[in-house]
């Protein structure tokens, strides 16, 4: 629809519906790229079925401990060795992480030195995640890298992603809401059966701490999406038709007046 200065009208919902192909640039960081080890489903509900055994005996203890009456039931031995949720699992890899930095060919003398308190820390060598259940991603990206890099020539830190819904499985059997992340020793008075199972996980993977580093080329691919057209305006147009317009509306005022 054309207005009285003879431009032609658009309602700002049109201007919206009208896109334009834009390509986008996405950048390719080959170090980024990690992978989960794979873990046959019959192993999967193995390692499942005797966590939540584990954890119901711990929660036993926990509530019997509550009332003061823990001498008249079996002390789990993992209790005192086990890592609940995500701080104290991450904190007790990365303690191992500096003890194995001379392996790596690492430096942390430009780094802020981690220093733990030794309660909060146990040897662990099981890592569970319910990766599935946990959002974002990012939470939980940073796991194969540091269980690989924890790892030693005598203490291979296996790494399992439990199947989606271990979440209200592991809280319930140990009675603690939001249970995601788990850490066990290698060695614990219930880890015969657990230990036969964990054979059959292999290490994580992890390309650029496999094997030196090298030079890789750039690459950078190209995702084809739209944009909403940005219409300018001339502030100078607009000022020019806002004093024509008050012109025309005091001419017509004093023809009105005349009248």
């Amino acid at each position: 629809m054309a207005t009285k200065n003879g431009r032609i009208g658009s309602s700002v919902a049109n201007i919206e519906q009208q896109r334009r192909q834009v390509l986008k640039p996405l950048l390719d960081n080959p170090f980024t790229q990690t992978s989960w080890p794979e873990v046959g489903q019959d192993t999967l509900k193995g390692i499942t079925d005797i966590l939540i055994q584990i954890l119901q005996s711990v929660s036993k203890y926990n509530r019997l401990k509550g009332k003061n009456l823990q001498a008249t039931i079996h002390k789990p031995s993992v209790v005192d060795k086990m890592t609940i949720g995500f701080n104290s699992t991450t904190k007790s890899l990365e303690y191992k992480v500096q003890k194995r930095k001379k392996e790596w060919k690492l430096s942390f003398d430009n780094c802020k030195k981690i220093n733990l308190n030794k309660k909060t820390v146990k040897d662990i060598s099981y890592v569970f995640v319910c990766k599935d259940d946990i959002k974002p991603d990012i939470l939980t990206q940073h796991f194969p890298s540091l269980c690989l890099m924890a790892s030693g020539t005598d203490d291979e830190i296996k790494l399992v992603a439990l199947p989606k819904g271990s979440v209200a499985q592991l809280s319930e059997a140990l009675n603690a809401p939001n249970t995601t992340i788990l850490g066990f020793p290698r060695e614990f008075d219930e880890s015969h059966l657990l230990n036969r199972l964990m054979e059959n996980v292999e290490q994580p993977k992890v390309p650029w701490l496999s094997t030196m580093p090298k030079y890789e080329p750039l690459s950078v691919s190209f995702l084809q999406t739209t944009q909403p057209i940005s219409r300018k305006v001339n502030q100078k147009d607009n000022n020019n038709d806002r004093k024509r317009e008050n012109d025309q509306s005091g001419v017509r005022n004093q023809k009105k007046i005349k009248t």
